[in-house]
C-alpha cells in the first residue's frame, strides 16, 4: 500500500464515528493491515344344642278286676250284686327341663393367622417371621424373598436369583455411568447424579464464564455444516460479519475467552483478517486480535485460535485513529480492564485479498 492510501484511509477512519458493525466493512480493511503489519511478524499459539329332656310320670286308674271264667266252668251260680266303681287316680307331676350343653371350642385352622400354637385346630403352629409379620397355624411352608430384598448371608432364599454385587434378591442392576460421560436423555444411568446443563453424569460444574450467543450477522454470512458459519469477502458487501453479546454492565476485563475452530476455503490469515474485535461502550477505538499465523492459516487450511486473551496474544487497536498503541492481549487489558463493553465482532474484510472461511465452536465467554 503506497503511503499516500495509507495517508488516505486513515483521514476516513478519523472522521467516522464506528457504530454497531458499520467498523467492520472493507473501510477499516487497509488500516487493519497496516496496524498489523508490525504485530504478526512473529506466531502465537436415582397384608346349643340345648338338651332338653321333658318327661311326664303318669299313673294309670285303679280299677276292681273282674270275675275270671274257669277254663273248665262248672254251672253258672247266680250273678252277685256289683260293688261301687273306685276314684279316678291323680295325674303326676312334670318333670325338671334338662340344662343346655356347653359350647364346644373354637380354633383357627391352617394356613390362618395366629398368636401362638394353642389357637390352632391342628395345635401345629409357625412362627416364620420371614414370610410374615405374624406366625400361622399349619406347618412352615417353603417361602422365598423378593426383588430388593437383603437376602443377608442365604442367597438361596430369593425367589428370583440374587445379586452379588448388592446383597439383594433380583438381577443385578445394569452398569452406571460415571462422572463426566453423556447420559444419552436418560439421566438414571448415572452413577453419582446427574447436569441438565451439561448432559452429562456427575455433578454441575460450579458458575463460571459461558459462551454468548450470536446478537447479529451482516453481509456475506451463512450456515455451513456441522453447525458451522461461514463468512466471506466474495459478495458484493465484500465482507462478513457476526456479533456477539455480551451480559449488561460487562467490562473488557469480564471476558474470559475469546476462541474459535476455524477451516479455511479461501486465502489465509494476515493483514488484519480474520479478527476478532471488541466494541467499547464510551471509547471510539476497538481493541483487536487477528488469528494467529501459527495457528494453522494456510490456503485451504484449518486450525483453532487458541484463547486470544492470554497476555502474550498480539492485539492491535482499529476504529479511532488517534487510538493508544497497543500490540498484546496484558497492553490492552491494562488501558480497558474496567472499560464497559457493547458487543464483540469476528469479521473478515479483504484487506487480505478474497477470503471465505468456516468457522465453528466459537466462544466469546463472559
Amino acid at each position: 500500500m503506497d503511503a499516500n492510501r495509507f495517508d488516505e484511509l486513515i483521514k476516513q477512519v478519523g472522521t467516522t464515528r464506528v457504530t454497531r458493525l458499520t467498523a467492520l466493512r472493507s473501510l477499516f480493511g487497509g488500516v487493519a493491515a497496516a496496524a498489523t503489519g508490525a504485530v504478526f511478524a512473529r506466531d502465537a499459539a436415582d397384608a346349643k344344642k340345648k338338651g332338653k329332656h321333658s318327661k311326664k310320670k303318669k299313673h294309670k286308674t285303679n280299677q276292681n278286676p273282674q270275675n275270671t271264667a274257669p277254663i273248665y266252668p262248672g254251672p253258672s251260680g247266680p250273678s252277685g250284686p256289683s260293688g261301687p266303681s273306685g276314684d279316678t287316680g291323680h295325674t303326676g307331676d312334670t318333670g325338671n327341663t334338662g340344662s343346655t350343653g356347653a359350647t364346644g371350642p373354637t380354633c383357627t385352622d391352617d394356613g390362618y393367622q395366629a398368636s401362638s400354637y394353642g389357637d390352632c385346630c391342628s395345635n401345629t403352629y409357625c412362627d416364620d417371621r420371614k414370610a410374615s409379620n405374624y406366625g400361622y397355624c399349619g406347618p412352615c411352608e417353603p417361602h422365598c424373598l423378593e426383588d430388593g430384598n437383603d437376602y443377608g448371608y442365604d442367597a438361596s432364599q430369593c425367589c428370583h436369583g440374587s445379586c452379588g454385587e448388592t446383597n439383594r434378591c433380583g438381577a443385578c442392576p445394569p452398569p452406571c455411568i460415571e462422572d463426566g460421560y453423556g447420559y444419552h436423555d436418560d439421566y438414571s444411568q448415572c452413577c453419582h447424579g446427574y447436569c441438565r446443563t451439561t448432559g452429562k453424569c456427575g455433578d454441575c460444574p460450579p458458575e463460571g464464564p459461558r459462551c454468548q450467543k450470536e446478537l447479529e450477522r451482516e453481509a456475506c454470512v451463512t450456515d455451513a455444516p456441522n453447525r458451522g458459519v461461514r463468512l466471506s469477502t466474495e459478495c458484493s458487501d465484500t465482507y462478513g460479519a457476526v456479533a456477539y453479546k455480551v451480559p449488561d454492565g460487562a467490562t473488557f476485563g469480564d471476558i474470559d475467552t475469546i476462541r474459535t475452530d476455524y477451516e479455511f476455503e479461501t486465502g489465509t490469515c494476515a493483514a488484519g483478517t480474520p479478527r476478532f474485535c471488541v466494541v467499547l461502550s464510551n471509547k471510539p477505538e476497538c481493541p483487536c486480535s487477528q488469528f494467529p499465523p501459527s495457528s494453522g492459516c494456510s490456503a485451504g487450511g484449518s486450525g483453532n485460535t487458541g484463547d486470544l486473551t492470554s497476555n502474550d496474544v498480539a492485539w492491535f487497536n482499529l476504529c479511532d485513529p488517534a487510538a493508544p498503541t497497543i500490540t498484546t492481549y496484558q497492553e490492552a487489558l491494562a488501558l480497558y480492564e474496567d472499560e464497559p463493553v457493547d458487543y464483540v465482532f469476528v469479521v473478515v474484510d479483504t484487506s487480505n485479498g478474497p477470503q471465505t472461511v468456516v468457522l465453528r465452536n466459537t466462544c466469546v465467554g463472559v
